[in-house]
């Protein structure tokens, strides 16, 4: 028997609906394996009804590795609230699961009580949300990662640990020696090129001659009293700027590809089918979103979204809510 097995069936678009529609008159077993509540690209043409409405029995997997079943009762009471969608039965992993309500100031210093347990979420809606909560961390000198232009990168995270170095009067390596070439105003690439590849040369070991050569004395002396954002390219973004002079305040010595790791940020949409022991849900909307959620067309296809936001976390779940009318409505009742 010839058997299709399309998965996260849920995104399907309509044109993928139509062709699979075709496709099941000839072809004798069709599986669409998904969870239509957590259709979240209609803009693509996705419907959670392409699911709902397929013409065969329907098995739903009885338990929830991940859930607790405080994280999904709150979860489905969005669905409840705000949609028609049917609510599957599962069992959850029972009593056990953390819900706190937080303001947005205290997010970074709960952060740093939970890095010893895990990877970190913090999720926002939308990338430009996500560059304000990159900022707060950054502020109070959390390191984490996430897509280009938001969370910390090699580039960085070796320019800063060999500025480190300096402010101890140890030498840097040549990634780090690099790295700072490229985000501060230093002379290394107009270095005569006999100079610069000795200093290349594998093996060898930056001297003060060295560091001299592409650093003046009196930029090493402003990073020694802590200004470690001194000098660096005008071109340079803010949160960079925040990134290093976060971390130096909290007196953050060397950072490492796991710290990066430890803590993510990114939007909900980019969260989807990935859990963390910990997570920070931001429940601000853009002032778009905001408006059009009184439709109730826009509040369903919405209420999907903050759906998969909430059951990502297997143990801790932060709700950020200190943003007025800009805010999805989380219920609290269940919490």
């Amino acid at each position: 028997m010839v058997e299709t097995l399309v998965d996260e069936a849920q995104d399907l678009t309509g044109q993928m609906h139509v062709l699979l529609s075709q496709w099941n008159k000839e072809i004798p077993c069709i599986v669409l394996a998904g969870d239509y509540l957590q259709t979240i690209y209609p803009f693509y043409g996705a419907r959670p009804e392409y699911m709902l409405n397929w013409d065969a029995p329907e098995i739903t997997l009885p338990v929830s590795r991940r859930l607790h079943s405080e994280h999904w009762r709150l979860a489905t009471s969005v669905i409840k609230g705000c949609t028609d969608y049917p609510i599957p039965e599962i069992q959850t992993k029972g009593a056990g699961g953390n819900i706190d309500v937080i303001c947005s100031n205290a997010a970074p210093l709960t952060t740093k009580k939970h890095l010893q347990e895990g990877t970190i979420f913090h999720m926002a809606r939308t990338n430009s949300l996500c560059r304000r909560v990159a900022e707060r961390l950054a502020s109070e000198g959390v390191i984490f990662g996430g897509r280009k232009g938001i969370g910390w990168n090699e580039t960085e995270m070796y320019a800063y640990n060999g500025i480190q170095k300096l402010r101890k009067n140890r030498a840097p390596n040549i990634s780090e020696l690099k790295s700072i070439a490229k985000l501060y105003n230093t002379n290394y690439y107009m270095l005569p090129a006999v100079r610069k590849n000795k200093i290349e040369e594998p093996g060898h070991k930056l001297t003060s001659e060295d560091i001299y050569s592409f650093v003046s004395p009196y930029t090493q002396m402003e990073w020694k009293k802590g200004n470690v954002c001194f000098d660096m390219g005008k071109e340079q973004p803010d949160l960079l700027k925040m990134k290093f002079a976060g971390a130096n305040r909290v007196g953050i010595e060397q950072i490492t590809r796991d710290n990066i790791k430890n803590v993510t940020v990114c939007t909900i949409h980019a969260g989807k089918g990935l859990e963390a022991p910990t997570q920070f849900l931001y429940n601000e909307l853009n002032t778009v979103t905001a408006r059009s959620i009184s439709q109730a067309d826009k509040l369903r296809e919405e209420a999907l979204v903050w759906y998969v936001g909430l059951t990502r976390a297997s143990k801790n779940l932060y709700i950020i809510d200190d943003f007025g009318n800009n805010a999805f409505p989380i219920p609290r009742v269940v919490m």
